[in-house]
């Protein structure tokens, strides 16, 4: 029996992009998956979507909880996920039809705790790539963290990343914050011994103009100096040797 992969897809008022999503995940290539989606206190059509998925797919399972924000609702879909592996997919989002397979296929070729691919920004038309050669980027948790910081080939954020789930054993999202994937991405890298990067563009990163990231805010700012610094400070006590690294990002 192969891996299972827990798909966790927090959902808050994306009614109008939440069935592309849907539908880029039933279509997996990789069919051992179980598709989390927690609708984090919806008020347009989020959640009936989510109940009409549920009875296409039993793949699918629905959980309906009130509105606490993107880090406690990707907890409670941690917390309720049954996979070996567990991935991210935001519901205004989509991925490729073989996302997951070659994610999965190459973190159990190579060994790895975690696999990444990248993503491609993407607006209101739907994209077909070009063909990419398939390579495989073998890292260990140095040469990882280190690309992490530089934050230019590897993000903070885990939508493109496929995890071990115990990985996650005592390490949760930071509630009531934004920017948590920089508060949280660097402690699950350094809790794996290999990391694989697929440097192929296989999530579409839909850019929406009322997104968080897209919004900048004197609060939004704050949390994410917060985030940074706070990376930063445990990093330094703890990993010494990635000091001219850490350094880079404060400075960035």
């Amino acid at each position: 029996m192969s891996n299972k992969i827990s798909i966790i897809v927090p959902i808050y008022n994306t009614e109008q992009y939440l069935e592309r999503c849907l539908q880029s995940l039933i279509q997996q290539d990789y069919k051992n998956i179980e598709i989390i989606l927690v609708n984090d206190g919806s008020d347009d059509n989020s959640l009936a979507i989510c109940n009409k998925y549920k009875n296409i797919d039993n793949r699918i399972i629905v959980i309906d909880k009130e509105h606490t924000g993107v880090s406690d609702t990707r907890n409670i879909g941690i917390k309720r996920a049954t996979g070996d592996y567990i991935g991210f997919v935001d519901s205004d989002d989509y991925i490729d039809k073989d996302m997951f397979k070659k994610l999965i296929n190459g973190a159990e070729k190579y060994k790895c705790e975690i696999s990444m691919c990248d993503l491609i920004e993407t607006y209101d038309i739907m994209m077909k790539l070009k063909e990419y050669k398939l390579k495989y980027i073998q890292m260990d948790k140095k040469q990882a963290l280190e690309q992490l910081l530089y934050d230019k080939n590897i993000g903070n954020y885990v939508m493109v990343k496929l995890f071990k789930r115990e990985l996650f054993d005592n390490i949760l999202f930071p509630v009531g914050k934004l920017y948590e994937d920089i508060a949280t991405t660097y402690k699950l890298f350094s809790r794996a011994n290999n990391i694989l990067y697929i440097p192929v563009p296989m999530y579409h990163y839909y850019q929406r103009c009322d997104s968080i990231v897209n919004n900048i805010t004197r609060e939004s700012i704050q949390y994410y100096i917060s985030a940074v610094f706070e990376r930063y400070y445990d990093l330094k006590n703890n990993y010494k040797y990635l000091d001219l690294y850490n350094v880079y990002s404060i400075v960035n």
